[in-house]
This record gives C-alpha cells, sequence and structure tokens, in this order.
C-alpha cells in the first residue's frame, strides 16, 4: 500500500511539474515575515477554513506499521500546493480533482463570491518550511490523515482594475494550516482527497 501512495503521489508531481515552479520561487530576504496562523470560519491567505475545530485532547502517536511517512508527505505537499494555486486561480475543475463534495463546495461558494465583487486573488506561496502528521488513522475501510503544513505565503486581494485592496507586497507571511486528507480504500479511485482544514 506504501508504493501505491508513492506512486500516485509521484504521478501528481509530475503532472504538475512546471507550473509549481512558476508559483513557488525562493523568499525575497529583504521582505519580512510575519507569522501566522490561520482562523476558522474565515478565508484567510488564501484558503476557506472550517467552521468547527475538531476535539481532540492530544496529538495522537502516528502508527510504525510500514507506512510511508516521508512519501505521502511529499506528495502531501504537492497537494498543497495544487490547491492554493487552483484556489487563488478560481480554477474549479482542478480542485474538483483534489478535494471531496463537500470542501469542493466551500471553495467554489468563496471564488464566486469574489469573482462577484470583481477581485482577484493572488498568492504567492514561496516555500514550505515544515509538513508533519499529527495523527492518522483508519475507520474500516476509511483513512483519514491529519497533516499540519507551515508556509511563507504573500497573499494578496486586489480589485479588477488591479488596485491592491487587501494584503501587503512587501512583506510574507508564515502560515499555518491543518488538512485532513482522506481516502477510501475500496474505491475504484485510489487517490486522497482534502475533506477539512482547521486553525492550529
Amino acid at each position: 500500500m506504501a508504493h501505491i501512495d508513492i506512486f500516485l503521489f509521484a504521478l501528481v508531481a509530475i503532472f504538475v511539474g512546471y507550473r509549481l515552479w512558476m508559483v513557488l520561487g525562493t523568499h525575497d530576504p529583504n521582505k519580512p515575515i510575519k507569522k501566522k496562523n490561520t482562523l476558522q470560519g474565515e478565508e484567510v491567505g488564501s484558503i476557506v477554513r472550517s467552521q468547527t475545530q475538531p476535539e481532540r485532547s492530544k496529538i495522537q502517536a502516528v502508527p510504525t506499521d510500514g507506512f510511508d511517512e516521508e512519501g505521502f508527505l511529499h506528495g502531501a505537499e504537492v497537494a498543497f500546493k495544487m490547491i492554493l494555486e487552483a484556489y487563488s486561480q478560481g480554477n474549479k475543475t482542478g480542485l474538483s480533482k483534489l478535494l471531496s463534495p463537500e470542501m469542493l463546495s466551500r471553495f467554489s461558494k468563496a471564488i464566486d463570491a469574489r469573482h462577484k465583487k470583481g477581485q482577484v486573488l493572488e498568492t504567492n506561496l514561496y516555500r514550505v518550511i515544515m509538513s508533519r502528521i499529527l495523527d492518522r488513522k483508519t475507520d474500516g475501510h476509511l483513512q483519514k490523515i491529519r497533516v499540519k503544513f507551515v508556509s511563507e505565503q504573500c497573499v494578496l486581494i486586489r480589485g479588477k482594475d488591479g488596485q491592491l485592496l487587501e494584503g501587503d507586497a512587501s512583506s510574507v507571511e508564515e502560515i499555518t494550516d491543518i488538512w485532513t486528507f482522506e481516502r477510501e480504500t475500496r474505491s475504484g479511485n485510489p487517490n486522497w482527497t482534502l475533506v477539512e482544514t482547521e486553525k492550529e
């Protein structure tokens, strides 16, 4: 199963290829970095966060059963970048391949609201500083993995004429996201999809 995870995420990485390099890059040392935790129920940075925060007393230990954590996290980072890019561009077709139906509906509504206001979202993801699995669980044939991402981004909202409405083009924010990926092992589609975003 671990080899399948690596193969599937590798295919995603190849598919993204050059387009991701156009979005990524390196952090400009002349731009200050501001740390920021994501907020639930708000559109922070470039992603819509969940309205509720799951209850948990502590981070669960990740099982050591031969699961390829490094390979999974590599693929999860690729998916993270793809989703940020697709959401910023308003690419619902691209999002539909990576999100659950509920998440796709939430993201689509935010995209439509943005377009209705005549706003343009610019998301510059400079780098993913850290990605870490917080917990991993299997319930029957359903597998879920929660991942914490810390990244450096510059997020701007512009009007239809290009005027800056929100954000600071001269600074970079350090943003923390916690995403939950899920897959149904009996499904003909073995790919992981994003089912939840939350605050730390």
